[in-house]
């Protein structure tokens, strides 16, 4: 059932993120770029390295977090902090250094600067879907 709701809340937040970038490219006059679904398309080779190196970060991260979770019994250190509530912490530090990576390079590094709008846009709506999947979705 869990993984029904999963589901569900990712396509519903998948369309949502579609629908309003779609209202603020027609608002704002922004013009559409062309990526392939799971692409990146880097801005300059200085991006490239960046992102790259927060994507390890994370993947370390998540290991480590994990490992640490399996492994030890961390309740009697964090008495009154959830194992959940951290996870969802470090996501959103990830998923933020990572958006405004790219905006920050959509702005000052692309003809466009307009797309660093949508980019974080998107990102304000994930941090928001993160916050509202583990407060409602984890607690049950």
């Amino acid at each position: 059932m869990f993984w029904l709701k999963f589901v569900l809340f990712a396509l519903i937040v998948f369309i949502l993120i579609s629908v309003i970038k779609h209202f603020l490219r027609k608002v704002l006059k922004i013009e559409k770029v062309k990526r392939g679904f799971f692409s990146n398309q880097y801005i300059n080779d200085r991006h490239r390295r960046i992102d790259w190196g927060i994507r390890a970060v994370t993947v370390l991260t998540f290991i480590i977090f994990i490992l640490i979770s399996i492994y030890e019994d961390i309740s009697y250190i964090m008495q009154d902090i959830s194992i959940n509530s951290i996870f969802m912490v470090i996501s959103i530090y990830l998923l933020m250094a990572d958006y405004l990576v790219r905006a920050y390079f959509e702005w000052r590094h692309t003809p466009n600067p307009k797309q660093s709008i949508l980019t974080l846009s998107e990102m304000l709506l994930l941090v928001i879907a993160i916050i509202f999947f583990f407060q409602t979705m984890l607690s049950v």
